[in-house]
């Protein structure tokens, strides 16, 4: 592991323009910093001003920092800059034109959501309907997905692993209505429609330090609330009243869930005591762990300390393709029943391409078992 740092020039259609990156060692981890500007006349590469900022917004194991500075680079070089200076950990550097050819393509964003917790029972989420300090906002059921657009680049979709991942092309052409010609949004993609709820970038400045009640109120100002446009704030809801309002309706109509979220918390990726999430439907991740097309049923795991544990089949619908053995789904259930058993009304909603691991089976909603109840249950079990 050695620190690295390279810088790239474009000079193409009467440019002179440098872009520096260093791949950096803090507390921590490692960090991948940049620098850009124009060229200062007769000085080498050296940048004109202080412009520049990180890709890397916390720090990052050595591996992966290393994937997003190889990432940048080659995004420089489409961009038709030339390294012209590298430099290495050992103290050696190199100039000319010399290129980066990573091994596999590096689809690492550099950019990470936060991740909300689960709460599991109902008083709890009242409780927060009650609480000043939390707002509210529906959990719908879709894939979580950043929007990411860059300087005279094209939007590109970011998944829950902070992978680039496509959007639909309705989501693309609505993102060409923000006033910005650069941003980052947070949110979930449901169907062909982008619900965000949170503004992380908004032209070359991080908001992520700012409270979330700020966030949302600068998105709110920046997105035109049109009925059929693709891209939709997410209602919010901050008064006692109007959360609970929105728990009600939600329960009423079969909603998936809601979200709760600290009002003056900063955005932090990754799992996130400040963002909590309350279900009123049960829904896990599965792997496939075996498949019948003449029946049009799958088998499905869950994740145990012994590996992967079986957790009963699921029905495939007509319109739907069977997924592979292998690939991750997601599932809603009305229980599981306990002692390693099954799913019980398991019904599939679709496949989990942003999921590399299933749930584990500790994490499912149990059958509360009575006395009556025991004896069925161990059969289920046993099945």
């Amino acid at each position: 592991m050695s620190q690295q740092s390279v810088v790239l020039h474009n000079n193409g259609g009467g440019s002179d323009k440098v872009y520096a990156i260093e791949l950096k060692q803090v507390t921590g981890g490692w960090v991948v910093n940049y620098r850009n500007g124009r060229r200062i006349m007769g000085t080498g590469y050296q940048i004109r001003g202080n412009a520049g900022g990180t890709r890397t917004h916390r720090p990052r194991p050595y591996d992966a920092a290393l994937r997003i500075y190889r990432n940048v680079i080659r995004e420089k070089q489409a961009d038709h800059y030339v390294i012209v200076e590298q430099s290495h950990g050992d103290g050696g550097s190199e100039e000319g034109g010399a290129t980066v050819t990573p091994e596999e393509e590096q689809r690492d964003s550099g950019r990470y959501p936060m991740l909300l917790t689960s709460i599991e029972e109902e008083t709890k989420a009242l409780q927060l309907c009650d609480n000043p300090s939390y707002c509210g906002q529906e959990k719908e059921e879709g894939e979580r997905r950043m929007l990411l657009k860059e300087m005279g680049k094209n939007v590109s979709g970011v998944n829950r692993k902070g992978e680039f991942v496509p959007v639909a092309q309705s989501i693309r052409n609505a993102a060409d209505i923000i006033p910005l010609s650069s941003f980052l949004v947070d949110g979930e993609e449901v169907g062909e429609t982008l619900r965000i709820w949170d503004l992380l970038e908004h032209n070359g400045e991080n908001l992520r330090e700012q409270s979330m009640q700020v966030r949302y109120e600068r998105l709110s100002a920046l997105v035109p609330n049109y009925h059929n446009l693709a891209i939709r704030v997410v209602p919010t809801a901050f008064r006692r009243d109007a959360k609970l309002k929105m728990f009600h309706e939600i329960k009423a109509r079969g909603g998936e869930g809601m979200v709760f979220k600290l009002v003056a918390a900063p955005y932090v990726e990754g799992a996130s005591k400040y963002a909590l999430k309350y279900k009123f439907k049960s829904t896990a991740t599965v792997q496939v762990v075996g498949a019948s097309s003449a029946k049009r049923s799958i088998q499905m795991g869950v994740a145990s300390d012994d590996g992967v544990q079986f957790a009963g089949n699921v029905a495939i619908p007509v319109n739907k393709d069977i997924p592979s053995v292998g690939h991750f789904i997601e599932v809603e259930y009305l229980y599981a029943f306990p002692n390693g058993g099954s799913l019980f009304q398991p019904v599939y909603l679709g496949p989990r391409s942003d999921k590399d691991q299933a749930d584990r089976y500790d994490s499912l909603k149990l059958r509360r078992l009575s006395d009556s109840d025991a004896d069925e249950d161990e059969l289920h079990a046993a099945a």
